[in-house]
């Protein structure tokens, strides 16, 4: 909630990173995805906030995630993170399995993110997942920009 209202308070992200860091093992992945989200939403990349147990615990338990889960914690590390380690970790090992399940926003999002962080991706199975698909404006902008940011060729 204070992600969506932009409440930037950075005393209570700080605290609420530090809770998620200790006890990561015992939440729900619909949890983790709006924590990461509402971190990356408001731009802070806190230091309480441990990216990489938090992505090692989704990693384990990726099957039960949402492909919406995966989509957004996509985007959260693009925002949070220069570093595309825990993203090319994520791209790997979590998605390329369920690609066929992500909605056109969510392939968007995800080839928006990788190439953000120019991050390796498997290109060619994101350009066939969007084959025959109806993308609306900004998620065709998305994927565009991905491509182009990347030098894909379709």
């Amino acid at each position: 909630a204070l992600a969506k209202l932009r409440l930037h308070d950075v005393e209570l992200f700080q605290m609420a990173g530090e809770a998620l860091t200790s006890k990561v093992h015992q939440v729900q992945p619909q949890e983790l995805a709006n924590i990461l989200w509402s971190f990356g939403a408001n731009a802070l990349s806190s230091t309480a906030l441990d990216l990489e147990k938090c992505i090692g615990h989704l990693l384990q338990r990726s099957q039960e995630f949402e492909v919406q889960h995966l989509s957004n914690v996509a985007w959260s590390l693009a925002k949070l993170s220069s570093d595309p380690k825990l993203l090319q970790q994520l791209a790997a090992v979590a998605i390329p399995a369920r690609l066929g399940e992500f909605s056109s926003q969510h392939v968007g999002n995800v080839a928006w993110a990788c190439a953000k962080l120019s991050s390796e991706f498997c290109w060619s199975s994101v350009a066939r997942t969007s084959v025959g698909r109806c993308f609306k404006p900004q998620e065709a902008c998305n994927l565009l920009w991905a491509f182009a940011t990347v030098s894909v060729d379709v």
